[in-house]
C-alpha cells in the first residue's frame, strides 16, 4: 500500500513540475522541485547560464527561483516592445509577501511598493528632489564640488605613494556623499569614510546573502 501511494505521490509531482505548472509560460529549463533552477547559478555564476538558457530556448524563457517563475527577455526589440510601450502593463514586481512581512512588515516603501502606493511614494520623492536641485543647477553644482574632492582625494594617495588604492572606492564615496547630502545634508568627508566604508560593507554582505541559493528560495516562497 506504501508503495503504491509513493508511486502517485511521485507520479504526481513529477506531472505538475514537469507540465502542469509551467503549461502557460515560455519553455525554459527543467526546474527541480522546490529549488528550481537556482543550481544552475551555483555550478556557474551569471551571465553564463542566461546566455546558455537563451542560445537553447531562444530570446524569451522561463528560468524558476524555487517555486517562482522568472521570464526571461533577451533581445532589446523585445524589451522596447514590452517595457517601453506597454510598461504600464509591466510596472509591477514581483512580491515575496511572506519575507517582506518579516523584514519589513509589509509592502512598504519605494521599492517594494506598486499600484497607487508607489506611484504616491514616487511623486512625493520627485518633489522632495526637485525642492533640493534635483535636475537643476544645483544639483550639478553638488556632483562637480565633490568632483573635485574626490581628484583632491586621488591626488593625495598619489603623493603618500598609495598605488594600489583602487579608484572605484574614491567614486564610491563620491556618489555616496551626493546622495547623502541630499538627504542628510552633510557629505562623507576624511574622517567619515570609515563610515561609509562600514555602510557599503553591510549593503555589498546584504546583497551578497540575498542572492545565495537558501535565499532565493526562502524569498520564492512569499
Amino acid at each position: 500500500m506504501i508503495f503504491y501511494l509513493l508511486i502517485i505521490f511521485i507520479g504526481t509531482l513529477t506531472f505538475y513540475n514537469c507540465y502542469w505548472k509551467r503549461r502557460n509560460l515560455p519553455p525554459g529549463p527543467m526546474p527541480i522541485p522546490i529549488i528550481g533552477n537556482v543550481m544552475s547559478f551555483k555550478s556557474s555564476p551569471p551571465p553564463t547560464p542566461y546566455v546558455t538558457w537563451t542560445k537553447i530556448f531562444g530570446n524569451i524563457y522561463t528560468i524558476w527561483l524555487g517555486e517562482m517563475p522568472v521570464v526571461c527577455v533577451n533581445d532589446s526589440k523585445t524589451i522596447y516592445e514590452t517595457f517601453v510601450k506597454d510598461g504600464d502593463t509591466y510596472a509591477g514586481r514581483a512580491q515575496m509577501s511572506s519575507w517582506l512581512e518579516v523584514v519589513k512588515h509589509g509592502q512598504n516603501g519605494i521599492i517594494f511598493s506598486e499600484g497607487e502606493s508607489w506611484k504616491e511614494h514616487r511623486r512625493f520623492a520627485l518633489r522632495v528632489f526637485r525642492d533640493f536641485g534635483f535636475g537643476k543647477n544645483l544639483m550639478q553644482e553638488k556632483i562637480l564640488d565633490e568632483f573635485i574632492y574626490m581628484m583632491e582625494s586621488i591626488k593625495a594617495d598619489k603623493n603618500a605613494g598609495v598605488i594600489n588604492h583602487r579608484l572605484q572606492n574614491h567614486i564610491d564615496l563620491a556618489v555616496g556623499s551626493v546622495i547623502n547630502s541630499l538627504l542628510f545634508g552633510f557629505r562623507f568627508s576624511n574622517n567619515k569614510k570609515d563610515d561609509f566604508n562600514a555602510q557599503k560593507e553591510i549593503i555589498g554582505a546584504t546583497m551578497k546573502d540575498l542572492g545565495r541559493i537558501e535565499a532565493l528560495v526562502m524569498q520564492s516562497g512569499g
